[in-house]
């Protein structure tokens, strides 16, 4: 608990600036999250190698079993949306237009976003040694698994948030609609806690054939997606918000004032000196 960030704007901040009129902000927030929800489909892309010859102890029963079997799969239709059936990325846009009766999009959320997190993509692999769509599979599990975890914080702020009369034209239907989210989730969680724990008790074959510690992988992939999150995600967040704010008071939309008393009730929070995860990242 103690790795994951606040969310930023925090409760406080984001009903200041909705009660003084200024709504960018907030309906910024709350389409970032819906957004991101909808990346969740790239889920369904991931290739699932042969994990009988590349693990050396057994894996009948389990979830890394039934990973190219509908878990995946599953959990995309649940992010996106499948067909004409809607997922949570359709779920958020709704909790937003109900609280907010339907605001103005900002045209340059999508754009923004992927310029503030595209530079942080690619990379050199942490274990090279491995088949490619093994490590490609684990990666993508680890990220999705950190997220998931991170995304609590954002569930309770945003039911607290649109459940509340003074800011939200639809307390009970925009609350309860962000609390079925939150239920939705749980199984995503434990599938991925599931598949990356039996893969981190397993034994994993590299493509020499020689042997490697599946703790060894899946703790130094995990230290290296916390150890860049709780540096980044924070800021990103803050940094938006704030500007979205500073912009409504240019444009004459608020007073001066509101930036002073939106950043005396920011988050005060920083992230630990470690992740746990630092032996097997070395």
């Amino acid at each position: 608990d103690a790795l994951i960030p606040p969310q930023v704007p925090s409760l406080a901040q984001a009903r200041l600036v909705l009660k003084a009129g200024v709504r960018e902000p907030i309906v910024r927030s709350l389409t970032v999250i819906s957004i991101l929800e909808g990346f969740g489909a790239i889920i369904r892309d991931v290739k699932v190698p042969d994990l009988g010859a590349l693990i050396v102890e057994p894996i009948e029963g389990t979830a890394l079993s039934h990973l190219g079997r509908g878990l995946f799969e599953a959990h995309a239709r649940d992010e996106a949306g499948y067909r004409d059936q809607g997922g949570h990325k359709q779920m958020w846009e709704a909790a937003r237009d109900l609280a907010l009766e339907n605001p103005k999009i900002p045209a340059d959320v999508l754009l923004r976003l992927m310029g503030d997190r595209g530079q942080s993509r690619g990379g050199d692999p942490l274990f090279p040694q491995l088949d490619k769509q093994l490590y490609r599979m684990l990666s993508m599990m680890a990220q999705v698994y950190v997220v998931e975890v991170f995304a609590k914080r954002t569930f309770d702020w945003g039911v607290a948030l649109l459940s509340d009369p003074e800011v939200s034209a639809a307390p009970e239907k925009a609350g309860n609609m962000v609390k079925h989210i939150r239920d939705d989730e749980s199984p995503h969680v434990e599938y991925l806690r599931a598949g990356l724990t039996e893969a981190r008790v397993r034994t994993l074959r590299t493509e020499d054939g020689k042997l490697i510690s599946g703790a060894t992988v899946v703790d130094g992939i995990l230290h290296h997606i916390l150890h860049r999150m709780v540096e980044s995600r924070p800021r990103e967040q803050r940094d938006d918000t704030r500007s979205a704010v500073v912009r409504a008071i240019e444009a004459g939309e608020a007073r001066a004032s509101l930036l002073e008393a939106f950043d005396a009730l920011a988050p005060d929070w920083a992230p630990p000196r470690t992740t746990g995860f630092e032996a097997a990242a070395a």
